[in-house]
């Protein structure tokens, strides 16, 4: 119990101190207002990911790359979410590139 609160607060840790300062929200001492509310927010994420037996919810540095696209608020992230929602075909085409089904390839004749 002790590693898993570790991993995930040293990760969160270093992945929130470091979004938020691409993002300009440290203070002029390096402090990151509102701090507790962003942990807390995490930790409760990664606890009800593991009641629900999703794999580990947390902050990822990926979301770096919305930042650098003008994204602070969260709402980058709800649209690139609307966009599968509202077109399941296309969506389905983006998971898998392939379309599915392999032509006709019957997974016993490879021998």
């Amino acid at each position: 119990m002790f590693t898993f609160f570790f991993v995930d607060f040293f990760d969160a840790t270093g992945t929130l101190v470091g979004l938020a300062s691409r993002a300009g929200y440290l203070d002029a001492n390096g402090d990151m207002p509102r701090s507790r509310r962003t942990f807390a927010s995490d930790g409760l994420a990664a606890m009800f990911g593991a009641l629900l037996g999703t794999s580990t919810t947390t902050a990822y540095i990926e979301s770096a790359a919305g930042i650098e696209e003008g994204g602070r608020t969260g709402l980058t992230a709800l649209r690139c979410r609307a966009v599968p929602a509202r077109d399941p075909a296309l969506a389905a085409g983006l998971a898998d590139p392939g379309g599915g089904d392999r032509a006709g390839a019957d997974p016993g004749s490879a021998r």
